[in-house]
C-alpha cells in the first residue's frame, strides 16, 4: 500500500491510501521523490477540467525519482537509477499517429491528467516514458526536466539568432522558464562560442483580467472558432477595455476542425467529440466546400474576422516541415467573405458575430 494526494472535488485534495501496482511487462515502477505542480495541475484543482478528470484522480506529470523496480521484461532500467517521465502515452494506431502527429494521437493518455499521475510514494508507469537523469543533476531541479523541454523546445523551434528582439508572452514563471534558455542557447559564433545578445523585454501579464476574475483561471478563455463564439460575450470586450491583444491559441479545438471533414472518434475539448459539436463541424464543412475552401482555413481565419480594435493572433500547433507548411498555406488560402453570411443564414454561427473585415469578397 501506498499513499497518494489525490484531487477529490474543486480545491479539495485529501491524502489516502492507494493500492501498489507490481510493474508488468514493458512497465518500471520509480518512487517519486519531487513533483512539480503544473499550470495544468492548478486548472484542474480549481475545476475548471472537471469534464475531463475523473475523480478521485492522483495528479503530476512533473516529477523526478528512482527506479525501485522494474517489470521481468525490461532491460534498460535497474533500481536506483535516477528518472524523470515524459508524460504522454499515445497508441501509434489512429489517424493522427499514423501521418505522425503522435501529440494530437485521437487517444492520447496524458500521464497525471487522464491516468494517475506522480503524486504517490510509488508510482507504476511505461519504460518507454522513462527519460534518465544524470547523477550529478539534484532531483529537485530535475522535477522541472518536463516544463524546461517545453521552453528549449519553444526557443530551438523559433530559431533565434543574435541580435533579435524575442518577446516572451506569459506569467513569470512560464516567461522565466523560456527566457533561461534563450539566453543559454544562443545562436553558435565564429569559434565555437554562444552568443548571448538577445534583448528581452518582459511584457508582464498578458492576462486581461483582474485577480479574482473566474475568466482568469481559464473559464471562457476558449480561442474564437466557428463551434464556440463564447468569447465575444466576456474575451474580446475584456481585451478591448484592457487594450490588450487576444493570443487565438487551439483554433482547431483539439483537432476537431483540423481536416476538411470531421471523422469519428476526433477530439473535441480534449475528449472524444460528442454527436453534436461533430455534426455542426460536418456541416460547416459542406458549407465551406460550397464557398470553395475547407474548414481548417476557416477555422484559422474566423478569429481575425472580427472588427473590433482587439488585435487577435492565430496561433498554430507545428510538429515538423510538413505541418508548418501545410498551416500556412490553410492561413494564405482565400476564405471568402460570403462564407460567415451563409454560416449565419443556416444558423452554424451566431447571428450577432461579426465578420466585418477578413477573407476576399
Amino acid at each position: 500500500m501506498t499513499l497518494a494526494v489525490r484531487y477529490t472535488a474543486a480545491r479539495t485534495l485529501d491524502t489516502a491510501p492507494a493500492p501498489g501496482v507490481e510493474p508488468g511487462p514493458g512497465e518500471v515502477e520509480p518512487a517519486p521523490a519531487y513533483v512539480g505542480i503544473c499550470g495544468t495541475d492548478l486548472h484542474i484543482f480549481h475545476g475548471d477540467m472537471d469534464a475531463r478528470v475523473a475523480t478521485p484522480a492522483v495528479l503530476g506529470h512533473e516529477m523526478s525519482g528512482r527506479v525501485l523496480r522494474v517489470g521481468p521484461d525490461v532491460e534498460d532500467w535497474a533500481p536506483g537509477d535516477a528518472v524523470t517521465v515524459m508524460p504522454l502515452r499515445w497508441d501509434d494506431t489512429c489517424p493522427a499517429c499514423h501521418a505522425g502527429h503522435q501529440h494530437i494521437c485521437q487517444n492520447l493518455d496524458f500521464i497525471g491528467i487522464d491516468s494517475p499521475g506522480a503524486m504517490q510514494q510509488r508510482w507504476t508507469v511505461p519504460a518507454s516514458t522513462l527519460i534518465r537523469l544524470p547523477e550529478a543533476l539534484p532531483l529537485d531541479r530535475a522535477a522541472l526536466v518536463e516544463p524546461t523541454a517545453v521552453a528549449v523546445h519553444d526557443v530551438g523551434r523559433a530559431q533565434v539568432t543574435d541580435g533579435e528582439t524575442t518577446v516572451v508572452v506569459g506569467g513569470p514563471l512560464t516567461a522565466g522558464r523560456r527566457r533561461g534558455p534563450a539566453r543559454s542557447g544562443g545562436a553558435a559564433r565564429p569559434g565555437g562560442r554562444r552568443g548571448h545578445r538577445r534583448r528581452y523585454e518582459p511584457v508582464g501579464d498578458a492576462r486581461p483580467f483582474p485577480a479574482g476574475d473566474r475568466r482568469r483561471r481559464g473559464h471562457a478563455r476558449r480561442a474564437p472558432h466557428p463551434l464556440d463564439q463564447s468569447a465575444l460575450d466576456d474575451v474580446l470586450p475584456a481585451a478591448r477595455e484592457a487594450g490588450k491583444s487576444v493570443v487565438a491559441a487551439g483554433v482547431f479545438n483539439s483537432g476537431l476542425l483540423s481536416r476538411p471533414w470531421p471523422a469519428d472518434g476526433m477530439k473535441y475539448d480534449y475528449q472524444d467529440a460528442p454527436p453534436e459539436p461533430v455534426a455542426r463541424a460536418r456541416a460547416i464543412a459542406e458549407v465551406c466546400e460550397e464557398h470553395g475552401t475547407s474548414l481548417p482555413a476557416a477555422a484559422i481565419a474566423f478569429p481575425t474576422t472580427h472588427p473590433s480594435t482587439v488585435n487577435v493572433n492565430v496561433t498554430l500547433g507545428m510538429r515538423d516541415r510538413a505541418q508548418v507548411t501545410q498551416n500556412v498555406a490553410l492561413q494564405r488560402s482565400a476564405v471568402p467573405r460570403t462564407l460567415w453570411h451563409d454560416l449565419r443564414e443556416r444558423g452554424l454561427i451566431r447571428q450577432d458575430v461579426p465578420t466585418t473585415v477578413g477573407g476576399v469578397p
